[in-house]
């Protein structure tokens, strides 16, 4: 009897990395009920399985955190970041190597077959090399790396056979156009050790293990790329010293060290919003924003099945939540003339850019007497913040002021900031207020967009100041916020009025009419995209062309 086919989707990463990945793997098992779809990623998603599983996906976890960030390894003397982030690493990769050996290893490749890769999964492209299963990229966030300036002399200068292979390649099939937008760090060093001296392939991809010479005898066509940012070319570049496990890219030679710079996050992009370079590789196609299902951005189950149901049809409770968090449903609706302003920075708190989370409420508190808005804060569950939250709590209750405590929230400065340490989704909550305030990832800017709100934005790395910047140039959010003007590291009253008086500057402008106004005329370009069943539509297209 023949095997059904397997889809494999990996990806690694932060949640933004992610769950836009699982929707799609989610959306295709339940369009391709003939394929047997397994998703592989981090444990710390275990709130996926569930979900997954629903839409008959095999969840696998790997034991690996989805970032490293070495300000949470400061002031270790046991093992250096270098040997610790390595140690993770080789182990990350040793644990793909036995779920894929588990998956392929036993059963022969049956037709149709597929792995699809997020960039921060590129031991995908190797393990789908090993095992001769096409491999396809799902990218849900811009692309996390930019090539070394020197990265070309080097490469033709080291690999002259290669290049010329690579440069003579026809415009569908792989090319010197993918390795430099996004296939460059398949050939940085530490890959190459692992290729070789693991999974007993060449070192370089698109050679011969024994040769070394370019395989002539068998082009690869260029792979599908499902895009969702732009290329790093077209935007501003900031380095960072996040280490996602699934993407290495050191080189040997120093000449290559000397610049190379990273990008992180998240999400899908309408046409609508970013323009497409005619530069791209052949089989590039962008789908429009990522979207997951709303019931998975819920952090109660409660407050997921009252939505749901209101959107299968009972009316009466599609904007409701459960009886638990009654807080933060009145304080959303309540008064109904003052929308309530988002505050939110994800998982800027966890990878250490929030050192100060007192001064942070001091801004905010300062922020209200001045502008007279009431803010809801998601404190995405950084304890340091939560911890400063209920400190700050108890001191004000202990002074006579206003405080009020719910299930999983509380109110302060006179119940004008309500803070939430659990999730509820953005389409959700972001038509009910009246502006966002956030870090700049494409997720919770995406949001915004189709929510038809105004944003404030304080990017602090990576993609986030690019957002940061276009969402300006869109007329939708002031001019980016400086980091210290919301998070400032210091508890002093010098730097707590500059930070109020900039965040208030930048709310007064959001919430102006003319950006209001061009909020709404965005969110209307996009009301009719759904790029989930675009993806969906594409990679079948593609399974269909290889037929």
């Amino acid at each position: 009897m023949k095997s059904k086919p397997r889809a494999v989707f990996m990806a690694f990463g932060t949640k933004g990395d992610v769950y836009p990945v699982a929707a799609i793997a989610a959306a295709f098992a339940s369009d391709q009920e003939q394929y047997q779809v397994v998703f592989v990623t981090h444990s710390a998603h275990e709130n996926l399985r569930v979900h997954l599983r629903a839409n008959q996906v095999m969840y696998i976890p790997v034991s690996s955190p989805p970032a490293v960030s070495p300000l949470e390894h400061y002031g270790s003397t046991e093992v250096t970041f270098s040997a610790h982030k390595r140690e993770i690493t080789q182990n990350h990769r040793h644990e793909c190597t036995l779920i894929f050996e588990d998956i392929f290893g036993d059963v022969p490749n049956v037709e149709g077959d597929l792995i699809a890769i997020n960039f921060f999964a590129l031991e995908g492209w190797s393990l789908a090399e090993l095992f001769q299963i096409r491999c396809i990229v799902v990218a849900p966030y811009v692309v996390p790396y930019s090539a070394p300036s020197s990265f070309e002399r080097q490469f033709r200068k080291e690999l002259p056979d290669l290049y010329k292979y690579l440069q003579e390649a026809p415009s569908h099939k792989v090319g010197w156009n993918d390795v430099i937008h996004w296939m460059w760090p398949l050939f940085a060093d530490e890959w190459g050790s692992w290729r070789s001296l693991d999974l007993k392939l060449s070192a370089f991809p698109f050679t011969d293990p024994v040769t070394g010479l370019p395989t002539y005898h068998e082009r690869l066509p260029s792979p599908l790329l499902l895009k969702t940012a732009i290329a790093l070319s077209d935007i501003r570049i900031f380095s960072s010293n996040m280490h996602y496990p699934g993407a290495c890219i050191t080189f040997s030679k120093e000449e290559l060290l000397s610049d190379i710079q990273w990008l992180d996050d998240r999400y899908g992009f309408s046409k609508e919003i970013v323009e497409c370079p005619g530069y791209w590789p052949s089989k590039v196609r962008v789908c429009g924003f990522w979207f997951p299902p709303r019931k998975w951005q819920f952090s109660c189950n409660d407050c997921a099945e009252i939505s749901a149901s209101g959107i299968s049809g009972n009316l009466n409770k599609q904007n409701k939540l459960c009886s638990a968090h009654l807080g933060l449903q009145f304080f959303i609706e309540f008064p109904a003339k003052e929308l309530p302003v988002f505050i939110g920075l994800s998982s800027v708190g966890s990878m250490g850019f929030l050192r100060n989370p007192r001064a942070f409420l001091r801004v905010l508190g300062t922020a209200l007497d001045i502008s007279g808005c009431r803010f809801i804060l998601f404190s995405a569950g950084y304890k340091p913040l939560e911890e400063a939250i209920e400190s700050y709590a108890k001191e004000a209750s202990s002074c006579s002021e206003q405080t009020h405590w719910s299930n999983e929230g509380v109110s302060l400065f006179g119940g004008r900031l309500f803070c939430f340490s659990g999730s509820v989704p953005y389409n959700w909550l972001f038509p009910r207020c009246a502006a966002a305030i956030h870090h700049g990832g494409s997720g919770s800017t995406a949001a915004a967009l189709q929510a038809g709100v105004p944003q404030v934005m304080c990017p602090f790395m990576l993609d986030q100041f690019y957002w940061a910047e276009r969402m300006f140039w869109l007329g939708v959010a002031p001019e980016p916020l400086r980091r210290e003007h919301l998070v400032p590291d210091k508890d002093e009253d010098f730097y707590i009025k500059e930070a109020v008086n900039m965040l208030v500057r930048a709310l007064d402008y959001a919430q102006s009419s003319e950006v209001k106004a061009r909020a709404l005329q965005i969110s209307n370009k996009l009301s009719n995209e759904d790029g989930v069943s675009e993806a969906v539509r594409i990679i079948k297209e593609e399974l269909r062309s290889c037929q």
